[in-house]
């Protein structure tokens, strides 16, 4: 099995098949990939987090903070 070392796992309540998402199953094929692009939206979220920073993808087409739409999207 591949479930996280996370000491924190056994509180994470909807990763388990029980609340209809079976994430531990889903592990057993796959774990990511780094050419994957996973979009979350959400305004929460940490990016400085230890667990997250070094996978944060930036826009490489975005001028950050400028207020412009650099790449038309």
């Amino acid at each position: 099995s591949k479930l996280p070392d996370d000491p924190q796992y056994p509180n994470l309540w909807g990763m388990q098949n029980n609340n209809g998402l079976d994430a531990e199953a889903a592990w057993e094929i796959s774990t990511g990939s780094k050419e994957v692009v996973v979009a979350v939206i959400d305004t929460g979220i940490d990016y400085n987090h230890p667990e997250l920073k070094e996978n944060i993808w930036v826009n490489p087409f975005e001028i950050p903070n400028n207020g412009v739409d650099d790449d038309y999207n």
